[in-house]
């Protein structure tokens, strides 16, 4: 299943996946993976999938805590 990425109303407070895919600015491999690991919090309606603005903001916060971390790590050895 592909997901076509369009701009969401940034006023709304759930996300389709593809407005979620561009609201992240990822492929929705990477987002259905990110669902599958339970990286990202979502509702599942049939075949769609509904993923809260929140979820996507929590999900960006702690992702770049994880980077800074990772880069942080590498200039200490």
């Amino acid at each position: 299943m592909s997901v076509r990425r369009k701009k969401p109303d940034l006023d709304k407070t759930v996300f389709s996946a593809g407005e979620a895919c561009w609201y992240l600015g990822i492929c929705w491999d990477t987002l259905l993976k990110l669902i599958r690991n339970g990286e990202i919090m979502y509702r599942q309606i049939g075949r769609r999938y509904l993923i809260g603005k929140n979820a996507c903001d929590s999900y960006m916060a702690q992702d770049s805590t994880k980077a800074r971390l990772w880069a942080k790590s590498l200039l200490l050895k």
